[in-house]
């Protein structure tokens, strides 16, 4: 018996079943003001920070675990204008120090440092008050931050521990005397090599980190509304402005693979890869967010962040936590974080679910064999006290008169008031039963006049 209870509770615990292997909605903040242009997850998905579009001029930093805001940054003296990007940093920054940097409309480039006692700005003149910061990228292993702006201007700095920044070198993506805008820069090859997109002419031009000289430049099938490089460095996500995504194996120029989506107005949308570069996240402009794999290069979810009028205009992933971060861009916005448990945390919870299951099998099982070796201690007195009990219970019974029912004519009885007495008594005028006649009045039956 006890080998066969024991067979049936590792059964159970091989049966375990996995969690679900998609996104589901883990937090939602409303009633943000103003449209959402861009967020970004801190290295371990611990903090989210987010700048809308308009004049809010601020960046909200909230605390994903709790999901409240955390830290409101904003300029009392408004001279930062419109906050167009941002990029949290890494790399020779303390353990308990969280650095931000972020670009404005008035082309101020502002390090915001943070630890555990105070936190402090570092303001910084990068280009023309009417030159607006467009995009910035941070390099962990060289701590180098890269800048580019609205009239294609592109700077490289090297970051302190403190938030000083160096400046390195300085280009701009003139081509035929005209000025184009540099939607997106990238470091590239371990950081050694810095990609510049262009928004208008699609051309991707490839500069050495240390000298800032060009060393290729290619026009990509499309313009470059916005592009994410893979983690190894091997794959480039381009949004084409027209028809979707498309992803390159760098450094060629031509699409390898094309992830089409519905798009019915001309705006930026962001596309990033996640979990570990083996899957990509594309915004859409009709409030989806699209997964797809790119082993089999299919989607495998689709997310409802908003209605038909919303464009989601930005969405982020965390490698190690796959979590997804995505923005509308209504006046009166919100924020979706979207959760998928990683295949470590999945393991782990199963392997919680079964050790939990052991304990429980055994320790029924000790109960168990606990009660069979001891029945011959405690099963005499107790058959014995239910026995008792049996023999009370019917001495009681007997004791008691039963009502005589006698049949006069068939279908009805009659009652015998003298085999019984009936006590009617009223504790409490809100206990009264009462009923209504055919009449509408309220008849009482709790006095002995109405019997």
């Amino acid at each position: 018996m006890l080998v066969t209870l024991l067979l049936k509770g590792f059964k159970y615990f091989l049966k375990a079943t996995p969690h679900s292997n998609v996104y589901v909605k883990y937090a939602r903040f409303l009633g943000l003001k103003g449209p959402i242009n861009c967020l970004s997850f801190n290295r371990d998905g611990a903090l989210l920070a987010r700048v809308s579009i308009g004049d809010d001029e601020t960046v909200r930093i909230w605390d994903v675990s709790t999901k409240k805001c955390k830290e409101v940054l904003e300029d009392p003296g408004q001279r930062w204008g419109q906050v167009t990007c941002l990029v949290w940093l890494g790399g020779k920054v303390k353990e308990d120090t969280q650095q931000l940097a972020f670009g404005t409309g008035r082309g101020f480039l502002i390090i915001f440092c943070q630890n555990h006692c105070n936190g402090r700005d570092c303001y910084y003149r990068v280009f023309a008050p009417s030159d607006p910061v467009e995009a910035v990228d941070y390099d962990i292993q060289t701590s180098r931050l890269a800048v580019s702006s609205h009239h294609g201007n592109v700077t490289l700095y090297e970051v302190g521990r403190n938030g000083t920044m160096l400046r390195l070198w300085a280009s701009n993506v003139e081509s035929d005397g005209n000025a184009y805008i540099a939607s997106s820069v990238r470091f590239y090859d371990s950081g050694c090599k810095l990609l510049i997109f262009v928004l208008e002419t699609g051309e991707m031009i490839c500069r050495d980190v240390k000298s800032g000289k060009e060393d290729w430049r290619k026009v990509l099938k499309s313009g470059v509304g916005h592009a994410s490089i893979s983690l190894d460095g091997q794959l480039l996500l381009i949004e084409n402005l027209a028809r979707g995504f498309d992803l390159y194996h760098l450094p060629c120029s031509s699409p390898s693979h094309s992830f089409p989506i519905l798009t019915n107005k001309r705006c930026i949308k962001d596309g990033v890869f996640a979990e570990g570069s083996s899957v990509v996240v594309c915004g859409s402009d009709h409030g989806e967010i699209y997964t797809f794999s790119l082993s089999s290069l299919e989607p495998k979810q689709v997310l409802k962040q908003g209605g038909k009028n919303t464009e989601v205009q930005t969405t982020i992933s965390n490698k190690d936590c796959h979590l997804i971060a995505s923005g509308s861009s209504l006046e009166c916005s919100d924020i979706v974080i979207w959760e998928k448990p990683s295949m470590r945390s999945r393991k782990q919870a199963d392997n919680d679910k079964g050790h939990g299951t052991i304990i429980m099998v055994l320790n029924f099982l000790t109960i168990l064999t606990i009660a069979y070796w001891s029945s011959g201690v405690w099963l005499p007195h107790t058959l014995k006290m239910a026995q008792s009990a049996l023999i009370a219970m019917n001495a009681t019974a007997d004791q008691h008169d039963t009502p005589q029912v006698h049949i006069s004519n068939a279908g009805y009885s009659t009652w015998d008031p003298s085999s019984t007495q009936v006590h009617v008594g009223v504790t409490d005028e809100d206990d009264e039963d009462e009923e209504m006649d055919e009449d509408g009045e309220w008849n009482s039956w709790n006095s002995l006049d109405t019997l």
